[in-house]
């Protein structure tokens, strides 16, 4: 295999535009240029915190611009999504505590301009539709949400449905878990892709020390119950796509350990549908023993177009970084 690395920079300089920013997202616009959202403000979860947003074309980034306000509540977790008629939605949660979050939708109306959010699901607490990663389309049409909560009684995954191209979503089955051999609370975040026999895959974030997996032989309509995997994790997020060659790339931090440290965060790739992962390229790296801001490279988001792949993830909460890659056999 052979990595080329056609593209690296911060959105914006580090420290200057928020207190703190975390949780991008990125989405490929239908004229090739690429978006990116994050929330921002004084700290995470503070009543300031808002989406924010920037658009790139060429090479450069415009200035951060302002997507969503939570009117004096925090904004958290936004996802891109571009669907095949080339209309861009984005998704997020607003609200505290984490388990009474809200489900918000809106429209990007042409270069800059978005529609104003709506509730996703007026009257659902706990989130319905993707909570971190992009959805996923499926060959019949449907939209599969990759969701989860995080209430009281443990953090569940689910893969949420959209049968109308992500402007509404329903509950979807739960991804079955033996809560009997847990240590923390239980797996979120999921991040789905789907095989050439039609097998939908989902590895989650987890604070056992290693990612867990499930797969779906129906479309997400039901799951396997979810399994340890060899894949370390630190209980932080992760996201992966799958390139024209076949080849799946996970972004993630080769961390063990329940709120381990966020440093490095690599590439690593599968060659056997996600069987297996070899770490392929160290992305950042600061030398840490626990999770701390001053050596955080946490949260990616990848999404891929033919053999290239863009990433972005949280910069020392300080930054956005953006990376262009190109992967061949």
């Amino acid at each position: 295999m052979r990595l080329t690395v056609l593209e690296h920079q911060h959105l914006f300089a580090p420290g200057r535009a928020f207190g703190q920013c975390h949780a991008s997202t990125l989405t490929r616009l239908p004229d090739g240029s690429l978006f990116c959202a994050w929330f921002g403000g004084s700290q995470e979860g503070a009543s300031d915190v808002c989406i924010y947003g920037a658009l790139q074309r060429g090479e450069r980034w415009s200035a951060p611009f302002l997507l969503a306000s939570g009117d004096g509540e925090p904004c958290w977790n936004p996802v891109l999504y571009t669907r095949p008629d080339g209309r861009t939605l984005l998704y997020f949660k607003r609200g505290a505590p984490i388990a009474r979050w809200r489900s918000y939708v809106q429209e990007r109306q042409g270069c800059l301009a978005w529609s104003d959010a709506r509730e996703l699901c007026p009257g659902d607490e706990g989130g319905v539709g993707p909570v971190k990663n992009k959805p996923l389309p499926l060959p019949d049409g449907t939209l599969l949400g990759p969701a989860s909560t995080e209430g009281a009684d443990g953090w569940r995954c689910f893969a949420d449905l959209s049968t109308d191209g992500g402007l509404h979503f329903s509950r979807g089955a739960e991804i079955p878990l033996d809560r009997r051999s847990l240590s923390f609370l239980g797996v979120i975040q999921p991040s789905f892709w789907l095989d050439a026999q039609g097998v939908v895959h989902a590895l989650m974030r987890s604070g056992e020390g290693v990612l867990y997996a499930s797969r779906s032989l129906d479309m997400g309509r039901s799951w396997s119950l979810a399994e340890k995997t060899s894949v370390p994790n630190n209980n932080c997020g992760i996201d992966l796509c799958r390139l024209d060659n076949g080849l799946l790339v996970l972004c993630h931090n080769p961390v063990s350990g329940n709120w381990g440290p966020r440093s490095p965060l690599i590439l690593s790739v599968s060659q056997d549908e996600g069987q297996t992962f070899a770490p392929l390229y160290w992305l950042d790296h600061v030398p840490c023993e626990k999770n701390e801001t001053g050596a955080e490279f946490s949260y990616p988001a990848i999404v891929s177009h033919g053999n290239e792949m863009d990433l972005s993830y949280t910069w020392k909460r300080q930054t956005i970084v953006h990376w262009r890659l190109r992967l061949e056999l």
